[in-house]
Formats: structure tokens, C-alpha cells, sequence
């Protein structure tokens, strides 16, 4: 299955070296997604679901997040934070429920202005 979840992050317009953020409890999709990230030689990354607002979008900024995977039972602090930040290009949201995983995938696609490089090269990113 990674294949898919690159192929879908590829299509996004998704590079090596983006990064991607996993806001997901304890699941397949978890394990999928950072497969395929590591794969297409992305940058995944795990973020806290306790994060609200104000952290999730200091986080997002400061990693410079191009893709953010989330449960739906998380989506309320998501669309009220990947709005306003220019970097994310892609949304994926995981339905918490039964089913495969191909009907439980949702993307939301955000056109935003053209990426600001930063001066650090970091190839990994670690934030607690």
C-alpha cells in the first residue's frame, strides 16, 4: 500500500525533502504513510494530538510542513490552523472508522504562494 500514499503525495506536487506531518493516533495508516514518505525520500514527522490551535500552527510553521495526515476526529483543530499557513499544499484526512483504506482517504488541495527557503538545510526534523 505505501505506493498509493506516494503516488497521492507525488501527485500533490510533493518533492524529496518535503515534509510531511502525521497527525494520526496509533494506526495502519500511520505506519503506511511514513513508509511511503521515507520511500519518496520525504521527511515524515509525528506530531502530538493534544496540540490545539495556537501549537499545532506554530509546529507546522517552524517544521515547514508541505503535507499534513489527520484523523477526522482531529480535523476541527486542523481546518481551523492549515488555512493560514502557505507552505501546506496537501490534507489528508483518515476517517477514524471501519473500512480500506482507499475509502477512507479525503485530500484537500490549498493553493498557496511560492515556498520561502530558509537558510538551515536540515535533513531531519525533530521536534518534542
Amino acid at each position: 500500500m505505501p505506493r498509493g500514499s506516494g503516488r497521492l503525495l507525488r501527485d500533490a506536487g510533493l518533492a524529496p525533502g518535503s515534509k510531511i506531518g502525521l497527525l494520526l493516533f496509533n494506526c495502519s495508516e500511520y505506519y503506511e504513510t511514513f513508509l511511503a514518505a521515507l520511500k519518496m525520500r520525504m521527511v515524515p514527522f509525528n506530531i502530538n494530538f493534544r496540540y490545539v490551535g495556537a501549537e499545532l500552527a506554530y509546529l507546522l510553521e517552524n517544521a515547514d510542513c508541505e503535507a499534513l495526515v489527520y484523523h477526522s476526529s482531529l480535523g476541527d483543530v486542523v481546518r481551523e490552523v492549515v488555512p493560514g499557513l502557505p507552505l501546506v499544499k496537501l490534507a489528508v484526512e483518515v476517517d477514524d472508522g471501519g473500512g480500506g483504506w482507499r475509502r477512507r482517504m479525503r485530500t484537500r488541495h490549498w493553493s498557496r504562494r511560492p515556498r520561502q527557503h530558509r537558510a538551515c538545510h536540515a535533513s531531519r526534523t525533530t521536534i518534542t
